[in-house]
């Protein structure tokens, strides 16, 4: 993954308080092989199922505690993921080939949630670096339900 970050804090004392957005480009895959079924009964069919997400964005609010020049926080909020998903019976005949089974693939931006904690340190005035680690779970539907765990760092610059 590799993106950007925007937002802003306030300080009193020793407790910050911000808001934080981020949007990153990510390309991360997944495969399972699934048995699709209607309230509960199995349609007989065996699908291999592959997804990508090739973007991620949050928005979440921070909360945390400044000692000096180090930041502990936990963070929590809202989650885009953009998502890519297709199917193939396990013959390998693609879904949407005409008499076999519908079109089984799609595309789109789905909401989730967002959570974690991190730990930020400023060197200079204006400049920072950071780690954290987010878990996020998004809504999906189907054959779909992507959880994502991330540890990522960062520089930050403040204006």
């Amino acid at each position: 993954m590799i993106g950007g970050t925007f937002g802003g804090q306030i300080q009193q004392g020793h407790v910050v308080l911000g808001l934080e957005g981020d949007l990153d480009w990510a390309n991360i895959k997944g495969s399972s092989v699934v048995t699709p079924s209607i309230l509960g009964i199995g349609q007989g069919g065996t699908l291999n199922t592959s997804s990508n997400i090739s973007a991620l964005s949050t928005v979440r609010a921070r909360i945390g505690v400044a000692m000096n020049n180090v930041l502990l926080y936990a963070t929590g909020g809202a989650a885009f993921v953009k998502s890519t998903a297709s199917a193939s019976t396990v013959a390998g005949v693609p879904c949407g080939t005409l008499g076999v089974l519908p079109d089984c693939s799609g595309s789109s931006w789905r909401p989730g949630i967002s959570a974690g904690l991190g730990v930020e340190y400023g060197f200079t005035p204006n400049w920072s670096v950071k780690g954290e680690y987010l878990y996020t779970k998004i809504v999906g539907t189907g054959v779909s339900s992507d959880r994502v765990n991330i540890v990522r760092g960062g520089v930050n610059y403040r204006f």
